[in-house]
This record gives structure tokens, C-alpha cells and sequence, in this order.
């Protein structure tokens, strides 16, 4: 009977925990580069099983669990890397991946300075130092090829982002924008907002991907197919309540009984 109440709390914890995942991908829908998240969970070991392994109790009462599995826990979270839809928003200044890689960008100051972080979201904008900036409230400034921050000439005219990623004003080439890639996407964690950091800093690498300025790179969220899978886990979590709910009546009666 405890045990099936320990099945079924780790039912709510797993719920609860993907509607919260599920709730922020729906919030960044319309978030320009923004990169669902996957919840991802793995079975947990039964009685049975961990006394085997040496992490349980053992003993004969071990047999009457070995055909109830273990229920769930939380695994980790894992960032979908699917492109999102293009949209065009006529900006010089927003740029998009053609195919795979990332923006680099470094924040200027506070503790997360000279930290590289990843990004798809291409909307650019020139910061009242000349840099050019990812357009966000934290102001980090975009990476060009080699890794060092793209500044751009006070009123040097109007700025032209090529395929290529080159920046120039006028007849003037100020920077080319860099892209890079992973080793192992599965490693990428989130950074808060769009920005993605990577494990292993040495596994980052520049490639040759070809840019589309005037062109953003929408989130890959499908509000529709996020909201079926809300409703569904909504259902899953009040239906492991309602069995908590069950199983502490029934305890509740067996105690009475063991009274008279």
C-alpha cells in the first residue's frame, strides 16, 4: 500500500514537472530563436530490482513486487534543435541560419561576462557603444568569426549583412558574423531566454553556414501540439492524485480497524 503511494506521488512530481516544461515552451511561442525543451524521464528501478543491484532492502517480501514497476523519475532536459519557420521582417539588422550552427554572443559585464553562449535568434540591433548586440535586455555582443566582438563605425552610413554573414558600411567590410556548431547537440543546456551554453567548450566550432538577412528564425513551439500534450499530462497528474486520495482513505480505514 506504501509503495503504491510512492508510485503514484512520483506520478504527480513527473507531471507536475512536465506541465511546467510544457508551460514554458507556450510562453516562448512567439520568442524569435527560442528552442523547445523535451522532458525526458526513466523508468525507476522496482524493489525488487535494487535489492539485486544492492540499493534496497532484500529479502522473501522483495517477490511480491517483482511484476510492479518502479515508476518514474526525472531524467533531464533536452533541447529540441529543430529549425523554426522563417519570417520576414524587412530589419537589416535580423538575421537567420540557412541549416545547422549558431550565433555566438558574450555577455559585456556582471558574472556571466566573457561567457560564450549559443543562439539562433538572429534579431541584431547596434548598441550606443557601436557593438552589435543580441536585441534583448542583457545586451550580449554577437561574435564574428573569430570569436571577438563585431563593432561597428559611428555614423559610418548604413550597415549590409551579407550571405555570408559579412558586415559592411558602405564600400567599408566591418566584421563577418560567426556561426557555430556542437559535437553533440544533446549536451547544449539552457542559459535562460534563447541562449544555449554547451558542456564542453572545446566542442564548439566554427562552420560555413550560409545567412538571410531581413529574415528571423521564428521558435520551433506548435502552441497545438503543446497544449494536447498539456491537457494529457493534466489528466495523468489528476488521475495520480486521485489514486494518492484512494490509497489514504484506504490506510485511513485499515488503522481504524486495527483499533477495535
Amino acid at each position: 500500500m506504501i509503495y503504491g503511494l510512492y508510485l503514484s506521488a512520483s506520478g504527480v512530481m513527473s507531471s507536475s514537472y512536465k506541465q511546467d516544461v510544457i508551460a514554458n515552451n507556450l510562453a516562448n511561442a512567439e520568442t524569435a530563436g527560442f528552442k523547445r525543451d523535451l522532458p525526458l524521464f526513466q523508468q525507476r528501478m522496482t524493489e525488487a530490482e535494487a535489492a539485486r543491484a544492492g540499493k534496497g532492502r532484500s529479502g522473501w517480501s522483495d517477490s511480491i513486487l517483482e511484476g510492479i514497476g518502479g515508476g518514474l523519475l526525472v531524467s533531464k532536459q533536452r533541447v529540441d534543435t529543430s529549425p523554426g519557420t522563417l519570417e520576414h521582417t524587412s530589419a537589416p539588422l535580423d538575421v537567420s541560419i540557412q541549416g545547422d550552427g549558431f550565433f555566438a554572443v558574450r555577455a559585456k559585464s556582471g558574472t556571466e561576462a566573457n561567457a560564450m553562449a549559443l543562439t539562433r535568434n538572429g534579431q541584431f540591433m547596434i548598441d550606443g557603444e557601436g557593438y552589435m548586440v543580441l536585441g534583448n535586455d542583457r545586451g550580449q555582443r554577437v561574435m564574428d568569426t573569430n570569436r571577438q566582438p563585431i563593432r561597428v563605425t559611428a555614423d559610418g552610413g548604413p550597415l549590409h549583412i551579407g550571405s555570408d554573414g559579412a558586415v559592411s558600411q558602405g564600400k567599408e567590410l566591418i566584421g563577418q558574423i560567426g556561426v557555430f556548431n556542437v559535437d553533440d547537440t544533446s549536451k547544449l543546456q539552457k542559459m535562460g531566454g534563447t541562449l544555449l551554453g554547451y558542456s564542453e567548450p572545446s566542442g564548439i566550432r566554427r562552420v560555413d553556414s550560409s545567412m538571410q538577412a531581413e529574415f528571423l528564425e521564428r521558435s520551433n513551439v506548435d502552441p497545438t501540439t503543446e497544449l494536447t500534450d498539456l491537457m494529457k499530462t493534466q489528466r495523468l497528474l489528476e488521475a495520480n492524485a486521485q489514486m494518492i486520495r484512494y490509497q489514504d482513505q484506504t490506510l485511513g480505514k485499515l488503522i481504524e480497524v486495527g483499533k477495535i
